[in-house]
């Protein structure tokens, strides 16, 4: 039986568009192109570390996440890391801790193990790429490299320029192309540092500076998803488009060099790069959600509309939701 909505993506705005559709009985399939569950919400092995590579952290500052929040937390999937962080203006100032009373919440093992724990229960099919969304005589139909699939509704939860992608062949009036059209996104290279011995960083462990390079370091063994010491540095965007064609032992060696003042570069034992095409939407789409009812019900969520961030993706996928019942019904 084909189900009534297809959502693409199993991040954060999947995972709530989901919930709020199968509580109102609606049918729901989720495809996912990666082989792991959650987009940013990444955490990898490193040895005998580990370290979250995308998300650091989120909180929580409508009541409707601080709800959500407070049953993750009674389930045990999440802590509280701090209520703060490390601000420098520069990587070579003394480093103070600075708190503001907003919890900072991590995965207790780190954010993809909260992801497939939020997804536990619900068969996806990963490691599948839609290749084209098209209209059908009574519906979407999904292609897939190998297969296709029918459905009364799409959701899409991909950053915006690949949710794209995929309607490009719909034909006559596409409004989503000039609606979402000033949706924009930094990229973010990072690199993880297998660190010996103790944390160079002072307690919380989380650094967020004004340096025009690096906008994040956070030591995830003080974060409590780490066995050993495993630092995790983000680039800002404006370094990371202009290194973005370098190798990745090339950025990775230029972001330790430019960690230095954090670092006793004797006791970095190996570097990670990873790549982050789409980070962080610096020009978002202004409500949580956007819909459209023809050719048929079709819908965009993620954390490129309404507030962003973590909490705007969970946000931005139940707002999505209710639109996509409402124009099923």
């Amino acid at each position: 039986m084909n189900p009534d909505v297809i959502i693409i993506g199993a991040g954060l705005a999947g995972w709530s568009a989901n919930r709020e559709l199968e509580k109102h009985g609606l049918r729901t399939a989720v495809v996912e192109k990666s082989r792991g569950l959650g987009g940013r919400m990444a955490t990898r092995r490193l040895n005998d570390g580990r370290a979250d590579h995308g998300a650091q952290f989120f909180t929580a500052r409508s009541q409707s996440m601080k709800q959500t929040a407070k049953e993750w937390e009674a389930a045990g999937y999440i802590r509280n890391w701090s209520n703060g962080f490390i601000q420098l203006e520069s990587l070579d100032q003394k480093q103070h801790f600075q708190g503001d009373g907003h919890p900072r919440y991590v995965g207790r093992a780190g954010m993809a193990p909260l992801m497939k724990n939020l997804w536990k229960g619900k068969t996806i099919e990963k490691e599948t790429k839609i290749t084209a969304v098209m209209p059908g005589e009574e519906g979407w139909q999904l292609r897939t490299d190998t297969d296709q699939m029918k459905t009364r509704a799409v959701l899409l939860t991909a950053p915006v320029p690949q949710s794209l992608e995929m309607l490009q062949n719909v034909p006559g009036e596409r409004r989503w192309e000039e609606d979402l059209s000033s949706v924009r996104y930094d990229p973010c290279l990072s690199v993880m540092i297998e660190y010996e011995g103790e944390s160079p960083l002072k307690e919380p462990g989380g650094i967020q500076t004004k340096d025009p390079r690096i906008q994040f370091v956070g030591c995830n063994y003080q974060k409590g998803i780490s066995d050993s010491c495993v630092l995790t540095v983000h680039a800002e965007g404006d370094w990371s488009r202009e290194h973005w064609d370098d190798s990745g032992e090339a950025f990775a060696e230029e972001l330790c060099r430019i960690a230095g003042p954090l670092l006793d570069r004797k006791k970095v034992r190996k570097l990670h790069p990873k790549r982050w095409r789409y980070a962080k939407p610096v020009h978002m789409y202004p409500d949580r959600s956007r819909s459209y009812d023809s050719p048929y019900p079709l819908a965009f969520a993620g954390d490129a509309f309404g507030e962003g961030k973590v909490e705007g993706a969970v946000l931005s996928g139940k707002d999505a939701a209710g639109k996509i019942i409402s124009l099923l019904q």
